[in-house]
């Protein structure tokens, strides 16, 4: 089946990543594969990708927040390349999504909201 391009009422897993380089290609493959996927009721797995859900003229933050709200496993990919960009970070920079998303996953799950998470590590990047 095709997979819906648009935001869905909630979702069985988030994908958190940095856009660009190996984090791209590799929460696009994992995205287009669970979205092809069953649950046991035999109703598609409903995945967030940002790229892929996100519509323009929206509020990105305030839909991958909601997005995250209702989803029940968060996945972030915490690689290299999405720790470098954090590393040079001042009181007075702009706000970065992914570490947004990142704390906002630790939050739900402290409340319970998101029951969840899987991180997957990715190493040194060449």
């Amino acid at each position: 089946w095709l997979v819906p391009r648009n935001l869905r009422e909630w979702y069985h897993v988030f994908i958190s990543y940095r856009q660009g380089g190996l984090d791209s290609e590799l929460t696009l493959q994992l995205f287009l594969m669970l979205s092809n996927e069953v649950d046991p009721f035999d109703e598609a797995i409903r995945a967030f990708l940002d790229r892929q859900r996100l519509e323009k003229g929206r509020n990105f933050r305030d839909d991958f927040s909601e997005s995250l709200m209702d989803s029940w496993l968060a996945v972030p990919f915490v690689s290299a390349y999405a720790l470098r960009r954090m590393q040079s970070l001042t009181a007075g920079s702009e706000c970065d999504n992914v570490l947004l998303e990142w704390t906002l996953i630790l939050e739900l799950m402290a409340s319970g909201r998101v029951p969840h998470c899987i991180p997957v590590m990715l190493g040194h990047e060449d």
